[in-house]
């Protein structure tokens, strides 16, 4: 009976890494086959994906724009004054734009005066723009093709829509939409990927090409493959090696469905219930866990974050993290520095993650050379130890005491605590794992210590660490959500 006592914790944190890694992989093939599905019914209806109704703000990147100040998004188009120059960069969505596949743009797009339309591009991140296409647009037409130069760049990492004129006009663009070159075909054909992707790439001759996924244990294995195919083949479309439509309608509707209302909704229920019993001064009680938890990792398994986040789901995650906050807790007093002890505890915490992290880096050899400061890491580290700070109260105020008052265990509280930590890390596998780890650390600090800025301190240390010093190999990013299968080159 004590070896079962004693194996129960061990056998716990194996279960949640086998979940994670499950998670990990029904999120990441769902997406895909969401994207694909997408892509498939974009070439079938004689456009492609990259396709803009330019509807929202999230179509333009505002950053590469010049002139939208007082851009209008309404009545399914943009709408705004032109007064000798604006540059709409439109988003690519982190992927890269096919020219050679898709050499002509179509734009619904009308002026009040003669507009001069044209089309810049970056061939690769860092490079200058070049423009490809111009043409000249008369008062009161509403629709301009372009068509590419042969000395256009093979493909685009940017985009952006100059619009000139010689006079104050008005200017209203309904759609902008790249459609396949006449030689091009439908898509139709699977090809079966290989390792590596470049064998892949040799192999599928089609000009829009339906590959499908080679086998691969981590989702991240899967992801630096399909960003090594896309980059010699940009316009190929990547389906999951497990054939799952059911999958990819579910997550094609987390983007045009009720999903967001729905998360919006649970939300709202969660933040009253907290708000409800905090104002009644109700018991702690274990049952409140369910309500935000569950929600929250819910959220990010259905792929938000995304490259667009509508504003329902930006509400409902906010609604379940003040949920969280607002939900009573038994967790006692704390303590905001803490005694030497606590400082020392988490110092040697930190060492010991530090140490395997360098171990991870020269186990792999994939970074021989440290690999520099990343441009705007100080504003990012600034704004991670905000969050840090915010985990780290989410974790022993609203994790760990309800789930000791359930368990009966404090072992066994913090390993379930840093399995639901890791859970909320979701499908970012690696990323998983290492929270999970530490965040059964933490747990128990945090159990024993009742300090939070020396746990906010290891956090912030560690997860600096790891975004600097692990290797893409292991970790891919620090992205949750849909985000995680953009590509590290955006």
């Amino acid at each position: 009976m004590r070896l079962v006592r004693a194996l129960r914790p061990v056998a716990l944190a194996a279960l949640g890494v086998v979940l994670a890694w499950l998670l990990s992989w029904f999120v990441v093939e769902g997406l895909l086959a969401a994207r694909a599905r997408d892509d498939l019914a974009a070439y079938a209806g004689g456009g492609s994906p990259w396709h803009w109704s330019l509807d929202r703000p999230g179509d333009l990147v505002r950053p590469g724009s010049q002139g939208i100040d007082d851009a209008v998004f309404r009545d399914g188009a943009l709408s705004l004054t032109v007064e000798g120059h604006a540059g709409l960069s439109l988003n690519l969505r982190g992927r890269e734009l096919p020219l050679r596949v898709l050499d002509t743009v179509e734009i619904g797009i009308r002026a009040d005066a003669p507009l001069r339309v044209r089309l810049d591009v970056t061939p690769a991140a860092g490079s200058t723009a070049v423009a490809v296409a111009v043409a000249t647009l008369a008062p009161g037409a509403g629709r301009l093709t372009l068509r590419f130069a042969d000395a256009a760049p093979a493909r685009a990492t940017a985009l952006t829509l100059q619009l000139l004129t010689d006079h104050r006009t008005g200017v209203y663009i309904e759609e902008v939409r790249f459609v396949p070159a006449p030689w091009v075909d439908p898509p139709g054909t699977v090809c079966h990927g290989t390792r590596p992707a470049r064998t892949s790439a040799e192999r599928c001759r089609d000009p829009v090409p339906i590959v499908r996924a080679a086998a691969f244990v981590r989702v991240e294995s899967l992801l630096a493959w399909r960003d090594d195919l896309l980059s010699a083949l940009p316009a190929a479309i990547v389906v999951p090696r497990h054939h799952v439509p059911g999958r990819a309608r579910m997550y094609a509707g987390t983007r045009n469905g009720p999903v967001p209302w729905v998360l919006l909704g649970v939300g709202a229920i969660a933040l009253a219930r907290a708000a409800w019993r905090r104002i009644r001064r109700a018991p702690p009680g274990h049952q409140g866990l369910a309500f935000w938890l569950l929600p929250g990792i819910a959220l990010f398994a259905l792929g938000y974050p995304g490259v667009e986040t509508q504003w329902p789901v930006v509400v409902a995650f906010a609604a379940i993290l003040a949920a969280a906050l607002l939900n009573p807790s038994d967790a006692g007093p704390m303590r905001l520095s803490g005694s030497a002890r606590a400082w020392l505890r988490a110092l040697v915490l930190t060492a010991a993650g530090l140490a395997l992290i360098v171990a991870a880096v020269g186990f792999v050899a994939a970074r021989p050379e440290w690999p520099g400061w990343p441009p705007g890491m100080g504003g990012r580290l600034g704004r991670y130890a905000l969050w840090a700070a915010l985990q780290q109260v989410l974790l022993l105020h609203a994790i760990v005491p309800p789930l000791r008052a359930r368990t009966g265990s404090a072992t066994v509280a913090c390993v379930v605590a840093g399995i639901a930590f890791g859970l909320l890390h979701t499908p970012n596998f690696a990323l998983m794992l290492c929270t999970m780890t530490a965040g059964m650390a933490w747990a128990w600090l945090g159990l024993r210590e009742r300090a939070v800025l020396p746990l906010v301190c290891s956090h912030i240390v560690l997860g600096s660490a790891m975004l600097l010093l692990l290797p893409s190999g292991i970790l891919r990013s620090a992205e949750v959500g849909g985000r995680f299968l953009i590509p590290a080159a955006y």
